[in-house]
């Protein structure tokens, strides 16, 4: 296992277990949305979280649906 994966898999125990978003498969999924946003290792939410609107961007981000549905009516 490379460094790299070693960071991104401890950030995600992080977000699994810390943070409480669960060992479930919807835990895993919520994880995996912010890895997928591009955080590779735990202190990178220190860097989001100084930032300006780093961490209510985030969440924006991971809650998008993968595509857009149509209203009804």
């Amino acid at each position: 296992m490379t460094n790299a994966n070693a960071s991104i898999d401890t950030l995600r125990r992080y977000l699994q277990t810390v943070i409480g978003f669960g060992n479930d498969n919807e835990g895993l999924a919520k994880a995996n949305a912010i890895i997928a946003e591009g955080l590779t290792e735990i202190s990178d939410l220190v860097d989001l979280a100084e930032g300006k609107d780093g961490i209510k961007t985030l969440c924006m981000n991971v809650r998008k649906p993968s595509g857009l549905m149509p209203q009804p009516g």
